[in-house]
């Protein structure tokens, strides 16, 4: 689940995985939901309303889930103009989003809409061709960024309960990359292949290096192959994405406009904010292409029409702090792995904000001569590395084995405490009548412990690699 699009991967008896097209018969739909005269509109509907209504079309609720207002994310969302009012509610210990004619809603609330859109366009893609349509998807893998935490990780399953999904697993986005990328590889008995795996996505940067390997065992007598991998290390910037520099695009317009129309300040105004963020994200992939594009919106607010132009040049100038902050989280992960460079086999970039030149450029900084790998689809691997992983944990397929081994970024503790004596007897309770000869037996009691510490690599800097 993106913060700004979602993919969906499917697998199907009789079918190879694949990635479900909506509605639109687009395999990419946009996170939002436009409330209009008690009717909600997804995807592609939302987003082309979202001008007219950007009160009443919530979005980055990734962002919101199971967070309070001093997080960074939080925060940086704060700070960027998103058109729909969101605060901290004390009572329920969580942010509540405030939808325009529509009432309060909270980020699993909207979440689960977006969720349950997903179900319903999934029946349909199943379905196509049939008399009947077929019953909604229940069993869900979802993908999360590393960095979520047990809180935001509990929301998201809150989310996928309200709309009616049972999640047999939550996997970190660069783990379902590295499992989809390791399907059909097998690294020779006793040789092992490093790969680097950069994920630039709409909000966030995520590094992860994973090492392949294979091990033998026995299936039907017979000695069989079966390939493995293991994530050695992972490292973020939260806060470092797409959206980082559609901003830029989106000041820089604002003050432009602002210096033509001289009767205010535009980005108080959440109506053109929108219609300029909009037009930011073409100018950035048109700049992708070309050095230079002219830019020209009609009526952009209080009737009068804008225009301007940015090079390349200028938008890498002003986006020089995001595209050094990049490449960080690389030499972050390989410190965290105890690895150099030289000792990467392959690097894989997955995430649409790869696609801009400048950002390459930043990762060759760090990477040398290595080649940024393009094997696997940037925009869909996590989603059918999800399904593939769906598949192995459901009982209701057999598919290839693959071994596979996550790191947990975050400590996990467990706690114990003695049954209530209303619970009853037998081996886990105690009988209202039995006879107390201990006084420790009387009074109830809790202990904890950690099971699983940090990695070592990572102590002394989990704030440098976005730990919360």
């Amino acid at each position: 689940m993106g913060s700004q699009t979602f993919k969906v991967g499917l697998v199907r008896r009789g079918a190879p995985l694949e990635i479900v097209v909506n509605m639109h018969s687009k395999r990419k739909t946009e996170t939002m939901v436009l409330f209009d005269q008690g009717s909600r509109f997804f995807g592609a509907d939302a987003s082309s309303l979202q001008t007219r209504k950007p009160l009443a079309t919530p979005s980055m609720m990734s962002l919101l889930l199971g967070r309070d207002s001093s997080h960074p994310s939080v925060t940086d969302l704060a700070s960027k103009s998103y058109p729909v009012p969101f605060s901290f509610n004390e009572t329920r210990n969580g942010m509540e989003v405030e939808v325009q004619k529509a009432g309060l809603y909270t980020p699993e609330e909207l979440m689960a809409m977006v969720l349950g859109h997903a179900r319903d366009f999934t029946s349909a893609f199943t379905s196509d061709g049939k008399a009947t349509r077929d019953p909604l998807p229940k069993d869900a893998v979802l993908t999360v960024p590393s960095f979520y935490t047990q809180n935001e990780r509990i929301a998201l399953l809150t989310a996928a309960e309200l709309a009616g999904l049972n999640v047999l697993s939550l996997i970190d986005e660069n783990t379902a990359a590295a499992l989809h990328y390791g399907m059909d590889r097998v690294v020779p008995a006793g040789e092992k292949e490093t790969v680097m795996f950069y994920n630039l996505g709409a909000t966030s940067t995520q590094v992860s290096i994973v090492e392949y390997s294979s091990y033998t065992l026995k299936e039907a007598g017979k000695n069989k192959t079966v390939g493995a991998f293991e994530v050695k290390s992972k490292a973020w910037d939260a806060t470092c994405g797409g959206t980082g520099f559609d901003d830029v695009i989106v000041n820089y317009l604002a003050d432009e406009f602002n210096k033509q129309w001289k009767k205010g300040d535009v980005k108080e105004v959440p109506r053109a904010m929108t219609k300029l963020r909009v037009q930011a994200q073409k100018v950035k992939e048109v700049l992708s292409a070309n050095n230079k594009i002219p830019i020209y919106m009609e009526g952009l607010h209080d009737d009068r029409d804008f225009k301007s132009s940015l090079t390349r040049e200028e938008f890498e100038k002003m986006a020089s702090d995001l595209f050094d902050r990049s490449s960080v989280p690389i030499t972050k992960a390989l410190e965290a792995a105890g690895v150099k460079i030289e000792d990467i086999d392959a690097i894989e970039l997955v995430g649409g904000g790869m696609r801009v030149p400048k950002v390459q450029k930043a990762l060759e900084t760090v990477t040398g001569d290595k080649e940024l790998g393009m094997h696997i689809n940037s925009d869909e691997s996590m989603a059918l590395g999800a399904a593939f992983h769906g598949a192995n944990i459901s009982t209701a397929f057999r598919v290839r084995k693959v071994g596979m081994t996550d790191v947990t970024m975050f400590p996990v503790g467990v706690r114990l405490s003695s049954l209530e004596s209303e619970s009853g007897g037998g081996w886990f309770g105690k009988k209202k009548d039995k006879k107390k000869d201990d006084k420790e037996d009387e009074e109830a009691w809790s202990k904890q412990a950690t099971i699983f510490k940090e990695v070592r690599n990572y102590e002394e800097r989990s704030d440098e690699l976005g730990m919360r």
